[in-house]
């Protein structure tokens, strides 16, 4: 119940979050109605539940991830369904904020390679070299699904796309990165140049 005497998750989709030992400590809500703002809610923070500090499906993914030394990093709670659900089960997400130093932390000490699978659009390009950026800095080898512009994993899956398919043909950070500016206008171009910058600035000061 909120502070209003409402009901905090009235007329959203309930998602049960599990803590990384397998406890549900927390719940998220998905808007059903056309234009319910916020799009997701959280239960709010206590001392079991940390945003910063969880990551969603790490405890259904564990297992394949300590055994592949690999994880696919998404955006959300339903691209990691999705993902699970099309056999890519080392997928997590960050919970509903960026990816943080902790998250990072989290799956460094577990792994040598991440696959990073965000949204095809912009706001996704940025969180790309954003968490590449983290992941470098942490000595893991970063790896990167090109999704369509547009498009997230949750949507292809349910298109009908193969999404082990988009994680088998990822390709290291620096080539995707190449690529993808090669195909922009001067002015996009430099925008993601300064975010190339921003991202690797801590790396260059670390060596």
């Amino acid at each position: 119940i909120s502070d209003k005497g409402r009901e905090f998750f009235a007329e959203r989709l309930i998602i049960p979050i599990f803590s990384h030992s397998g406890s549900i400590v927390a719940f998220g809500g998905r808007a059903i109605k056309e234009g319910q703002e916020p799009k997701y809610i959280n239960s709010p923070e206590s001392s079991l539940f940390k945003k910063s500090n969880t990551l969603y499906g790490f405890y259904q993914a564990k297992d394949r991830i300590f055994s592949s030394r690999t994880a696919v990093l998404v955006e959300g709670y339903f691209d990691v369904i999705s993902a699970h659900m099309s056999g890519v089960e080392n997928a997590v997400a960050p919970m509903g904020t960026s990816l943080t130093e902790n998250h990072v932390k989290i799956l460094s000490r577990r792994i040598d390679k991440v696959i990073l699978m965000f949204d095809g659009d912009s706001a996704g390009i940025k969180a790309t070299i954003r968490s590449a950026g983290m992941f470098l800095l942490s000595g893991v080898e970063v790896f990167v699904a090109d999704l369509p512009d547009g498009e997230d994993p949750d949507s292809l899956r349910k298109d009908g796309k193969d999404l082990k398919e988009f994680v088998e043909s990822s390709k290291k950070f620096e080539i995707w990165f190449v690529e993808k500016v090669k195909h922009l206008e001067d002015s996009e171009k430099i925008k993601l140049l300064k975010e190339f910058g921003t991202a690797i600035s801590r790396l260059k000061r670390e060596n």
